[in-house]
């Protein structure tokens, strides 16, 4: 013990010793709280390789049989050989956005992701990305709007596959966690070099505490093996990555019982194509504020 050790007062050393009890306790929870995450990080692993499993062999079998009933159709089935291209449609759409989020997923973690910035289009790719999850619109009877803010925004440049996987999460998540009958409304709008787009759903909503572990990899509001609401715990998350890669930021409001949303803030990509429109002109700066 060194002779500064021998001075100290009792009260003094009864102050460290508090001291050190106090900092004990607290890396004690923190340890505590850790080993809770990797086991719920090792249940969510688990779960995702059966998740991800099903989500993927069983569209693929879908598909195989269905595309074999129609071989097999007379010619007057007509209405039934159309009915068995829109279930085709569908579980190759759903088929394409889990293999596309497992492929970010996979790319976020190998930090191999590249921008590849271009002018886009937002209300087509708004278009095509509601088109792409209509089959999950019709199957829960919800419907999903959408408005540009101004209504004069047209373009922005940003890269294009990785926004329409933001926004196909994003809007697919709201259909997934709502009840039959409800309503999404999706809001874009760009202004200063800013893209601004809101998601609100009328599903379950969260609390404080989920809302903190939404953005993690596995995990899932709805966590049971047996859930209602397919998925693999990777969408959220690849949000997270690629607002991250395109120098975004993501925020959300919800409360339980009353849904939520999501606003996404992104800040135009320095484009590496399509420097020109069609009448060779480039600017489509926005001076209104966002919504």
């Amino acid at each position: 013990m060194s002779e500064q050790n021998l001075k100290q007062s009792p009260e003094e050393k009864d102050g460290i010793i508090k001291h050190l009890t106090e900092e004990n306790k607290r890396l004690e929870k923190q340890l505590e709280e850790l080993n809770e995450k990797l086991l719920d990080a090792e249940a969510f692993k688990s779960h995702f390789i059966s998740n991800v499993t099903n989500e993927i062999v069983n569209p693929f079998s879908s598909i195989l049989g269905l595309s074999k009933s129609m071989m097999t159709a007379d010619d007057n089935q007509k209405d039934e050989v159309c009915h068995l291209a829109g279930l085709i449609y569908s579980e190759a759409a759903f088929l394409d956005f889990q293999l596309n989020n497992t492929f970010a997923a996979a790319k976020l973690e190998a930090g191999e992701v590249v921008v590849e910035a271009s002018r886009v289009d937002l209300q087509q790719l708004i278009d095509d990305v509601l088109e792409s999850l209509q089959p999950e619109q019709d199957r829960k009877q919800i419907k999903v709007s959408y408005e540009l803010v101004p209504e004069n925004t047209l373009y922005f440049h940003t890269d294009k596959e990785k926004l329409k996987l933001i926004l196909v999460n994003l809007i697919s998540n709201g259909i997934k966690f709502s009840e039959k009958g409800r309503n999404i409304q999706v809001r874009i709008g760009s202004a200063e070099n800013l893209l601004k787009v809101d998601v609100e759903d009328e599903g379950i909503g969260m609390d404080k505490q989920e809302i903190g572990k939404i953005f993690d990899r596995f995990h899932r509001v709805d966590s049971r093996i047996h859930s209602l609401n397919p998925g693999n715990g990777l969408g959220l998350a690849v949000v997270d990555g690629l607002v991250h890669v395109l120098d975004g930021t993501i925020d959300v409001v919800s409360t339980p019982g009353n849904g939520s949303v999501f606003t996404v803030k992104l800040p135009e990509s320095v484009a590496e194509t399509d420097f020109f429109d069609e009448d060779g002109l480039f600017s489509d700066d926005q001076d209104q504020e966002l919504f």
